[in-house]
């Protein structure tokens, strides 16, 4: 892989979703105090960081990665799986059906997602 795209992924994966999150919490907390201590109403960031943790995308998709379903599938299932609004959502709709029932996606896809599925993709 080359180094400028192995660079570009370890910075989306390590500092987008997880180390700056967690620094602008800290920074939103350091700013909450220092401001109702001046009576003055301090910004929350609390939608901005979660959306920043996910990539800006449906945190579903995200969380599906790390079951090892990658971003670009994940993100097609999603709309086929009813839109679910949790993680456990999303799982409970794979395992009640067949990777070969969700259309658009090759056979590697499916093997993929094989696993979390109700029975494993063709072999």
């Amino acid at each position: 892989m080359p180094f400028a795209l192995e660079s570009f992924l370890e910075f989306a994966r390590q500092w987008l979703s997880f180390k700056a999150p967690r620094l602008v919490t800290a920074v939103g907390r350091i700013q909450s105090d220092v401001l109702l201590r001046h009576g003055i109403r301090p910004g929350n960031y609390t939608f901005f960081c979660s959306q920043l943790e996910s990539l800006f995308m449906n945190p579903v998709v995200t969380a599906l990665e790390e079951y090892g379903v990658p971003i670009q599938i994940a993100s097609r299932l999603v709309p086929k799986l009813g839109d679910p609004k949790t993680l456990d959502d999303a799982l409970d709709g794979l395992a009640r059906r067949r990777p070969a029932e969700f259309s658009g996606l090759t056979v590697f896809e499916q093997v993929l997602i094989g696993p979390l599925c109700a029975t494993p993709a063709a072999q």
